[in-house]
């Protein structure tokens, strides 16, 4: 499975897309939950997107997988 999600990841950014879509939409970033444990809380998106780029290995400017990963996940031909 995280071979596929990376070739994905791949053939997106080359038809395009740029790290900076995976943002959800300013309403889901802004708005402080209105009740519950979490009343008030607006959770620090910036921080969250970095750290799952740094947990799926991926360069957080540009948002492709990093070298390693990709030889770890046998897609050396890729590796630019």
């Amino acid at each position: 499975g995280e071979r596929i999600f990376n070739l994905k990841r791949l053939l997106n950014l080359k038809l395009g897309l740029k790290p900076r879509q995976d943002e959800v939409m300013p309403i889901l970033l802004n708005t402080p939950l209105a009740s519950g444990p979490t009343d008030g809380f607006v959770p620090d998106w910036q921080l969250m997107l970095k750290e799952y780029y740094a947990h799926r290995d991926w360069d957080w400017e540009s948002g492709r997988p990093s070298a390693q990963k990709l030889t770890e996940l046998g897609l050396d031909e890729l590796v630019i």
